[in-house]
C-alpha cells in the first residue's frame, strides 16, 4: 500500500543517442502540481575529456526525488527529447514527449 503524499526517489538512466560534448543538455522534473525544477544541466564542453566521455551510448544518471507522481523531461539544445513518468515508487516509464501535457 502506497500512502498519499509519500516521498519517493527514482533513478533515471537516459541513454544519449549521439555524441553530446558540444550540446546543451538540461533535465527538469515537473511535479504533480505542474511546478518545474531543474535537476541537472550539462553545458557544451569541447575539452578532450568531454569529447571522450560524452559520446553516443553514454548515460545520464539522475536521482529524482518526488511526491506521488512526476514527469522528468530531457532537453537537448532546447528541444524536448524524452519524457519519463514517475508514480508511487514504481520504475520510471518512458513516455512519448509528444504526449507530455501542454502545461509542461
Amino acid at each position: 500500500m502506497v500512502l498519499p503524499d509519500a516521498r519517493h526517489t527514482a533513478k533515471i538512466e537516459h541513454v544519449m543517442p549521439f555524441d553530446w560534448f558540444d550540446r546543451d543538455v538540461r533535465v527538469d522534473v515537473i511535479d504533480r502540481l505542474g511546478n518545474r525544477k531543474n535537476l541537472e544541466t550539462w553545458p557544451p564542453l569541447l575539452d578532450d575529456l568531454s569529447r571522450q566521455s560524452r559520446v553516443a551510448g553514454s548515460f545520464l544518471k539522475i536521482a529524482v526525488p518526488y511526491v506521488d507522481e512526476a514527469t522528468v523531461v530531457v532537453y537537448i539544445d532546447g528541444t524536448l527529447m524524452e519524457s519519463y513518468f514517475l508514480k508511487g515508487g514504481e520504475a520510471p516509464r518512458k513516455v512519448n514527449p509528444r504526449d507530455t501535457p501542454e502545461r509542461y
